[in-house]
């Protein structure tokens, strides 16, 4: 291995050569042998993004399962839930948000958040999982400040 080869920090192979090629079997077996599941290419893609891209529901449990960091972010800042909602995969979306702790403030190179790329490329069910999703978190912590209120009492 060449001192070039050790100094780099992602892995040699892109992801996208492996989900534009593989089978469901092919993809999972890949993603087996990575020693990181969080594991990023050259782009900062990691197996979480380019599953969310593709709608591949079943890859996306499997990373989220085996650790995945669904708030990574690529170098042009994108994460998982902003490619599947830029792709209309509503599935996906919705299990990441239900499934993840995921930050709906992150905001990406070109200064868009979910909910901007939600408004330009979501359909109306994804904008209702965000908003509703926002609404929740909302009202957890709404009650969360009203319990701790009573026990100081």
């Amino acid at each position: 291995m060449t001192k070039k080869m050790q100094k780099r920090k992602y892995l040699p192979l892109s992801f996208s050569t492996v989900f534009e090629y593989a089978d469901t079997v092919g993809i999972r077996n890949f993603l087996k042998s990575l020693s990181d599941i969080n594991a990023q290419d050259k782009s900062g893609m990691s197996a979480l993004m380019f599953a969310a891209r593709y709608g591949d529901l079943p890859t996306v449990e499997y990373c989220i399962k085996n650790g995945a960091n669904a708030n990574l972010q690529n170098i042009k800042g994108d994460t998982a839930i902003m490619f599947a909602v830029e792709n209309n995969h509503n599935d996906v979306e919705y299990y990441l948000l239900t499934h993840c702790d995921i930050d709906l403030d992150i905001v990406n190179k070109a200064c868009k958040n979910v909910f901007d790329i939600a408004g330009k490329y979501g359909s109306a069910i994804v904008q209702g999982h965000l908003y509703e999703h926002l609404l929740t978190r909302y009202n957890d912590k709404k009650q969360k400040l009203l319990d701790a209120n009573v026990k100081t009492r």
